[in-house]
């Protein structure tokens, strides 16, 4: 479990700009969901 916990954290940080402009245009989606 702590293996794969690491290896989890090892992909989100080298995946780090990709995953934060996915959560950026999801946000974006909701706003324009919101109007």
């Amino acid at each position: 479990m702590e293996g794969k916990n690491k290896f989890n954290t090892y992909v989100v940080s080298f995946d780090y700009p990709s995953s934060y402009s996915s959560v950026f245009l999801r946000l974006r989606s909701l706003m324009y969901d919101m109007n």
